[in-house]
């Protein structure tokens, strides 16, 4: 990123704008942490010029006694719970600003083996990234309860 930073801080738009300068940064937080379990929030943001930079989320979710990694499959075990829980993402997704403007139909709601998740007390929080295709608003954190998929 130095290396990209130095090569375009040399073009005219630079010698025109402080918008070259380019930044990254990084920060965790523990999100969860109890009954056994440990959910771990992971945000890179990079900014390399441009109207505004980007954020990535990575979730890491463990058991505190056997130190397995979890992942969401581990928790929507079926199809079905894919779906149902998909269908509460979107409900909720498309009636709460600023989601609701873009969040249209529900194939607009990704749940899939590669989604982001965080555990809470009740339930799993569906973790989105920003500036995905339809979350530039920041990152979602959707609550799922475990009714909706146990």
């Amino acid at each position: 990123m130095k290396k990209a930073e130095k090569a375009v801080s040399k073009k005219e738009l630079c010698k025109k704008t402080p918008k070259c300068s380019y930044s990254y940064n990084t920060l965790f937080q523990v999100k969860y942490n109890a009954n056994g379990k440990l959910s771990l929030y992971y945000s890179d943001y990079a900014y390399t010029g441009g109207k505004s930079g980007k954020t990535h989320v990575t979730m890491y979710n463990f058991d505190l006694v056997t130190g397995k990694h979890y992942k969401i499959k581990d928790i929507l075990k079926t199809s079905c719970t894919y779906k149902k829980v998909q269908k509460y993402a979107f409900a909720y997704l498309s009636t709460h600003k600023p989601y609701s403007d873009t969040v249209l139909k529900i194939s607009d709601v990704t749940v899939n083996k590669n989604t982001q998740f965080s555990f809470y007390k009740g339930g799993i929080y569906l973790v989105y990234q920003e500036y995905g295709t339809q979350y530039d608003d920041g990152t979602p954190f959707i609550k799922i309860p475990k009714s909706v998929y146990q």
